[in-house]
Parts: structure tokens; sequence; C-alpha cells
């Protein structure tokens, strides 16, 4: 599908617009804002009304310049008491104002102020006289830079004082990652585990493996492991790489020999993340791959991250011969809306079923799963929503029920949630029976996802992650047999810092675990482990090509690689200018990762970081959709968009430029081009229109 959005072809080309549209509000405006007193103690504005349409009376917002991120004193009053031309169309608000959206923006404290002129009893006040009083400035008194004033000049309403209260320029020099020189090699994971990189696979890309010694490898990943990026504001801008322990077993020789190899936990898109005590699984919704990155420096005296030996406790005060350990399936299929980023298995009809089978290999008899299923309500009738009624149960369409039996009509989430005997578990696969009883025959709700927490005994049958049930104690985890001298347990608590623990006499596993969280363990054996044998070379790699501090450009265009020459003419007529195509942003401000917020931490980084003029103009060139993760086989996304998932999904491009708060940092706008036909037809049309503008004889009759 083509994404519809505004286009935006730069800043010059709104000029005329801005134009027209100031002179007709001139002329025309029925609501006019007018600043009475402006210092930098007390603003007065008077807001007349004159109402022609309903569109006059409603709430007039205006976006102040403050002094700090404190919201000020302000009062309202009120002048000339007329009835509304628009009868029921009445004040709804309990308040005489509203201030919203707090925030920086370009440096500046602003926030917006909404008023509205009616009142309940069907009038309206001509003018509204607002009181602000401000409080004390903090900061050295600065200039504004070119860029504050051709962003902020415009919008906020109280500038030629509000300009005298600008924040020192944000820059975080902290966050320029070098690196010597050296060799990178890229390679993708798909899901969470123990891997190995083989010396035989890595030498068959690197000839000179060699040359190379050992401790001096690193491996990397983004700052959120393989996961997807926060769409919070306001946040600090990550690095791009981070260090991960390794552990490479031969190197103390200095040497990469053929029994060698490189151990390490990997991350996929998608797991079971620790918060604390929580463990949730995170879905990502963005990409299907993780990208990692092995770097071996050409001085060959740097020293690599390993992995450390963990504390041995000197006594224990609790054995447990099991930990906690999980199960999670979910298969996106379908996008009910069509937008957005619920995305949900098959449909179950009213009188159906569906077995999902879940994998708990040697369950502990003495401890409870616990076992949540969540459905999305969806009927078969395009007219009428549906009565749902869903039962979960255990081994057979007749076995014990898993919670109770819910019932909910509509399209909601709804979940089941539950426990059942660890006895009651298959050591292996476990049936569950979703079964639809509604009566109603519009009834059709879809499958999200199920997940299942149960205690395993430990052994080392099989690699396994496990949850220590216990915090802040000494604790001893016996395994149920001698494991194997191969055998190895990993915290990885910290999947960034992960420590390998001691199992004494291959039987117990004595460690000191954390008050502040779960623990967090691997068992595997070191001769079953996955070799990731996707290693590709990436001779002359760079991370500093959009990510620096020298750039100077006022306008961006952001778009693939492939559109780049054939918009080299518009670039030319927008000077200082910059393409920056997202194969780079995504491998310098996600790792690689396809995240579409690696787009804002790059416009984040261009105002922090640049030199003036910086940017005030972004162009998103390409089209967008909902599909990230190509699910459908016909994803149209060209440069990614941010779906909103409310209680309506929406598409927005301005979260890319929403970087301290609601409010757009820079200008933003979107042509969205299919292909490079599409991209030199609008690149030509632009060229003419600015190179011979004829408007024609309308330009008289505005």
């Amino acid at each position: 599908m083509q994404f519809i959005s505004p286009i935006s072809n730069f800043y010059s080309m709104f000029r005329f617009v801005s134009v027209v549209l100031m002179i007709s509000s001139a002329l025309f405006a029925s609501v006019k804002t007018k600043i009475i007193q402006s210092s930098h103690k007390n603003l007065v504005i008077h807001v007349v009304t004159n109402p022609v349409t309903t569109a006059d009376l409603y709430p007039s917002t205006l976006l102040i310049g403050l002094p700090s991120l404190k919201l000020p004193k302000t009062q309202i009053r009120y002048y000339r008491k007329s009835p509304n031309p628009f009868p029921g169309f009445n004040k709804q608000n309990q308040t005489d104002f509203e201030w919203y959206n707090l925030q920086i923006l370009q440096n500046l404290p602003s926030a917006v102020l909404e008023i509205d002129p009616k009142t309940k009893d069907g009038s309206f006040y001509e003018i509204v006289e607002i009181h602000i009083q401000f409080g004390p400035y903090e900061y050295p008194l600065r200039r504004p830079t070119s860029t504050e004033i051709t962003l902020s000049a415009n919008r906020i309403l109280n500038w030629q004082t509000a300009k005298n209260w600008l924040r020192p320029e944000k820059r975080s020099a902290k966050k320029i990652q070098s690196f010597p020189p050296g060799k990178w090699i890229s390679f993708e994971l798909l899901e969470d585990g123990m891997k190995m990189i083989m010396q035989e696979t890595l030498a068959n890309i690197i000839p000179s493996i060699s040359s190379h010694d050992p401790r001096a490898y690193m491996l990397f990943m983004s700052s959120e492991l393989g996961r997807s990026r926060s769409q919070s504001v306001n946040l600090p801008i990550a690095d791009n790489l981070v260090e991960v322990s390794i552990d490479i077993e031969g190197e103390s020789d200095g040497s990469f020999d053929i029994e060698d190899r490189i151990i390490f936990y990997g991350r996929g898109p998608s797991g079971y993340e620790l918060k604390i005590s929580d463990v949730n699984w995170n879905q990502n919704l963005y990409f299907t791959t993780n990208t990692c990155w092995l770097f071996l420096p050409d001085d060959n005296s740097i020293r690599g991250k390993r992995v450390k030996m963990l504390p041995v406790p000197e006594f224990t005060s609790l054995t447990l011969d099991y930990g906690l350990s999980f199960y999670h399936a979910e298969i996106d299929l379908v996008n009910p809306e069509g937008s957005g980023l619920q995305w949900v298995g098959n449909s179950i009809p009213a009188s159906g079923s569906q077995i999902i089978t879940a994998i708990t290999p040697n369950p502990k008899s003495g401890v409870d799963a616990n076992i949540t299923i969540q459905f999305m309500g969806n009927s078969s009738s395009e007219t009428s929503s549906a009565n749902h009624r869903m039962e979960l149960r255990h081994n057979s369409s007749g076995g014990i029920q898993v919670g109770n039996t819910l019932t909910w009509t509509g399209t909601g989430l709804r979940n089941i949630s539950g426990t059942i005997p660890g006895s009651e578990l298959n050591s292996g696969n476990n049936a569950f029976y979703i079964q639809n009883i509604s009566d109603d025959g519009n009834s059709a709700p879809y499958f999200d996802f199920f997940d299942i927490q149960y205690g395993r005994l430990l052994d080392d049958v099989e690699a396994f992650e496990f949850f220590a049930p216990a915090v802040g104690q000494e604790v001893r985890f016996t395994f149920s047999e001698p494991i194997s001298s191969t055998t190895r347990v990993w915290d990885i608590t910290n999947p960034q810092k992960a420590s390998l623990a001691n199992v004494s006499n291959l039987v117990n596993l004595e460690v000191i675990l954390p008050t502040d969280t779960l623990a967090r363990f691997a068992v595997f054996n070191i001769n079953s482990l996955t070799n990731v044998e996707n290693l590709e070379y990436q001779p002359n790699t760079v991370m500093d090509d959009l990510r620096n501090q020298i750039t100077i450009a006022q306008y961006i265009i952001v778009g693939p690689k492939s559109f780049q020459t054939a918009v080299h003419p518009l670039l030319n007529l927008r000077n200082p200018s910059r393409y920056a195509n997202l194969e780079n942003i995504y491998q310098e401000y996600s790792a690689g990762n396809r995240d579409p917020m690696a787009v804002r931490s790059f416009l984040q980084w261009t105002q922090e970081n640049w030199q003036e003029p910086k940017p005030i103009c972004v162009l998103l060139l390409g089209d967008s959709g909902y599909d990230y993760r190509n699910i459908t086989g016909e994803s149209s996304i060209i440069v990614p968009t941010i779906q909103v998932q409310a209680y309506r999904s929406f598409a927005t491009d301005d979260r890319f430029a929403t970087i301290y708060g609601n409010i757009p940092e820079i200008a933003l706008g979107r042509y969205p081009a299919r292909n490079l036909d599409e991209v030199e037809d609008f690149v030509d049309k632009i060229i003419a229109l600015e190179s011979g503008p004829e408007f024609g004889p309308w330009r008289q009759k505005v």
C-alpha cells in the first residue's frame, strides 16, 4: 500500500504558502492573538474572538516560552460576554485554562497554554485576557543560534523575551565512539541462547586470521542487545555498540588455532526480559534478526572483554534442585486492523478448537505452573460484534481446565490466567486445548500468545535457561545427576556481562543471589553449541559517517541508498544539505538493526552534535506502512513510519522529531515514493517549480 502523508519538500518550498496564509489570516482572521505586555517577569495576552464558524470558537492554543520547566502562575480575565451564535456548542472543560506539553524545545523551556472563550450557558467572551507571571531564570544569557531563530521565532509567542531564556546547547560528546583500525565481521541471530564461532568458520572469510591475537577480539551488539528501542521521549542518545563479554577457548597462547572457538551468550530480537523480579516476553514488532559485530583489531596489544568467574559463597543457606523456566508460543500472522502494531495468530471459530504444544522438560512436581493465554476478540460478521466464550484445558479437550472460562464481547484483548500442579505436566510436549464454546456463530477470536512458567529440575541433558526462585541468599543448586565435564553454567542476569559459575563435584552450583533482581543462568555443553555460520566480512566499515560532530546541513533527506543519486539536483538546490541513507542510519544508530527509532536517534544527534546551522527540515523519501517484518510478503515499507497502537491505531512521522516532548523539534514531512521513477519525477517537479514558478491567475484570487 502507498503511505499517505503530507508532503514536505523543504523549508523554502513552504515560503510562498506561508506568505499566503499570513496574508489571508490578517484579512479574514476571526481569532486574533495580541501581546499587550511582555517582559522577563510578566506576559499579558489578548485573545480576541469574532466567530464566523464553529472553528472560531474552538479553544486557542498558545506556545509560550518559559524561563524554566516550571509552569508559571496564570490568571484569566474575561470581557464582552456575547450570545454564542452556534447553540449547543458550549464549553466542556471545568477549568479556565490548561497547560500541557511542558518540554525543552530548541533548548528553550516551553509549554502550550489552551484557552476556551466559550461558557457553559450558551455564551462566549469576545476578549480573553491572560496574565502570566514568570519565575527566575537560572542560566547565563546567550545569543540564540541561527537554527533556534529559524525554528522558534515564529512558533514561540513571546520569542522576543523568551530568547533570553535559552539553555546551554546540548552536546553528547561522550557518545562519540571511536574504534582502532581492524576488521569488522557482522552476523545475524534469530533467538536467545549460547552460541559459538569456530576458528574454521572465521578463517574462511578472514584468511589472515593467524595475524590477529584472539585476546584482542571484541563482540558488539546494540545498546538494547538486540531488542527494539524505546519510543519514550527525552532520552539520552544510546551508544550504537556495546561490548559483550565472551570466552575464547585456547586464546592464552595468543593464537586462534583450528581447535579454538569463541563462546558467547547471544540475543535475538525477541525473548524474555528480566526487570527486577518480573520476567516478561518481549515481542519485537519491527525486525526479525539481531545484527552482531565481531571486531578484530589490528593492534594485538588491545584486550577484549572476557567472561569472569562468579564469586563462590563461603556457606549456603538454601538448597534447591530446580529453577524457574519459561516457554512462549506466539506466531504473528494477521493484523486485524490493517494498521498499527497488533498482530495475532489464527482465529478460532465458534465450536472450534486449537492445540498449543508447550515443551516443558523435566518439570518439578512440587511447583505449580503459571499459565497465561491471550486472545483478541473478532467477529466473522462485518456488521455486528460477537459474544465470546473461551476455555483452556490441558492434555485433552476434557482435561484439567486452566483458569476460569473467559467471556467477553467485541474486539478487545482478554486473557485466561491460571495454574496447574507441576505433577500434571509431561516431561516434554504438553498439549493445551483452546476451545471456543460460544453459542454465537459469529464468534471467532484470534489467538495472540501462550506463556507458561514452571519449575524445572536441573540436569544437563540439553541446553536451557532458568531463573532463581529466590533473591538475596547464598544458594546451592543441585543437579539431579553429575553433569558432564564439558557442561558449563553462566550467570546471564546481565547479558552484557556474563559470568562463569563454578559447579563443585559436578553437582553443586553455589552462588550468591543478588538482592535487587532475580538471577538468570544458562546451562550448556560446549560440545553441543550452535555454530554461527552466517559471518560476513564488512571491509571499509565506517561508524561515523553521520555520527560525528563536524557535519553542517540545514536540510536532510532520509531514504534508501538506491534513491541517493536521483536526488542530487535537489540537494544542490538546498545548501547546506545532506542525504542520509537508511543503511548508514541503521548501522550507526541501531547497530545495523532495522529499528525505526534509529531515525529519531539520528535526528537527535544532528540537533545535539552537528555544527551550526543545524538541520531545520527533514524529508522522508519513500513509502511506508505497518508490516515492518513483511509478515504478509507484501510490505510497502521503504522508509519506516511510527505506528502508534492506542484505542485506535494510527501512523505518524512526528514521533521521529518529538525528541524532548510531544512537540516536534524540527520540520518534517514525507514524499511516499515507491520506486526510482517516482523519485525522479518528484525531483523534476520541484526543480521546475522553483526555477520558473508560474502559479497562474489563482494567485490573485486568494
